[in-house]
């Protein structure tokens, strides 16, 4: 038997607001079936799963609704704040930052900073990264470059990529 959807609700606006304990959110739903689903009814039996879902749904619950929360936009938004007041402290290193997008009615051509990329339909997130080092290193040294990536490394779908200068 699902979840009653206002349960499921409820669940998701707990751990927006930050709560992950699945026991404190257990007593909280249990709250909240009693005092906002059946306030003046009776309440139907603590065994039925629809409105007092286990440990194990809880669980099930926040975990999907963290993962939802890791492809936000407001996540793309704090990363570009964050790559401006990187630029600010450290002028002569580069950045570049081309958001997520799911329209594939689109097509565009993006020119920063020297690089240009055409992109059109679905892309993905793309920050780009190079220190003042690193290009001094690549300007004395840069007869050869490697892209070395890593993969599932962390828990996160992010792949990660590293870009090597090698002198010949």
């Amino acid at each position: 038997m699902p979840v009653d959807s206002r349960v499921k609700d409820f669940i998701r606006q707990q751990v927006s607001e930050g709560i992950t304990s699945v026991a404190e959110i257990r007593r909280q739903s249990i709250m909240f079936v009693k005092n906002q689903l059946f306030h003046s009814e009776s309440l139907p039996s603590r065994l039925n799963r629809r409105f007092f879902p286990n440990r194990r749904d809880i669980a099930n619950f926040v975990y999907r609704t963290r993962v939802a929360c890791m492809h936000s936009h407001v996540d793309q938004e704090n990363l570009q704040t964050k790559i401006a007041e990187w630029k600010i402290a450290s002028p002569n290193d580069s950045f570049h930052f081309r958001p997520y997008v799911d329209d594939v009615n689109s097509s565009s051509c993006v020119d920063t900073d020297d690089i240009i990329m055409y992109s059109s339909g679905s892309r993905g997130l793309l920050v780009i990264y190079q220190s003042e080092a690193q290009k001094r290193l690549l300007q004395k040294y840069g007869d050869l470059c490697l892209l070395d990536a890593t993969y599932k490394t962390c828990r996160y779908a992010v792949p990660l990529f590293f870009y090597v200068s090698v002198q010949m």
